[in-house]
């Protein structure tokens, strides 16, 4: 029997990082083999004194990505957590936007600092405080926030919807 203490380590993620058209980046997932291409769009492309068009501005950024699989994770959670207390995520009752606010640091690093997610939940109106506290939870039971939070604000709201 197996036993896993607070902290310990359960296993190591691996990609494979290559610059082919630089500043155009892929990178290979290990776990599935699914790549993913990274690119320095908009404002980011300004910032760097980068072309208006090219390669570049095909694809979505870093920042985008680590914005999409933290919110994919909050949701997740939170999609969870409203299942464990008779509220049913599926389909497009539990949907979220998310927006990460960024800005350049005193090194003149451009970083991310804020996260706000807001999650609509179509659920009647009885479960209601069910959902609230559900969501007042979610985020310390959220994995990548956690690994996150001591870098970034994180920031969650929850509208509730009547279904139709």
């Amino acid at each position: 029997m197996s036993t896993t203490t607070r902290n310990s380590q359960i296993g190591t993620i691996r990609a494979q990082v290559a610059r082919e058209r630089p500043p155009v980046r892929q990178a290979s997932f290990e776990t599935t083999g699914e790549t993913a291409t990274y690119g320095v769009p908009t404002f980011q492309a300004e910032f760097y004194d980068m072309p208006d068009e090219g390669p570049h501005q095909e694809h979505a950024s870093t920042f985008d990505h680590v914005l999409g699989a933290l919110a994919a994770c909050l949701t997740g959670t939170l999609g969870k957590a409203l299942s464990v207390r008779g509220i049913d995520p599926e389909e497009d009752r539990l949907t979220a936007v998310a927006e990460g606010d960024i800005e350049i640091d005193g090194d003149g690093i451009m970083i991310m600092h804020r996260v706000r997610v807001t999650y609509r939940l179509v659920a009647p109106e009885d479960k209601r405080e069910a959902a609230e506290r559900a969501h007042r939870h979610h985020v310390g039971g959220c994995g990548v926030a956690r690994s996150l939070r001591a870098a970034l604000d994180i920031s969650t709201e929850l509208e509730m919807v009547s279904p139709s």
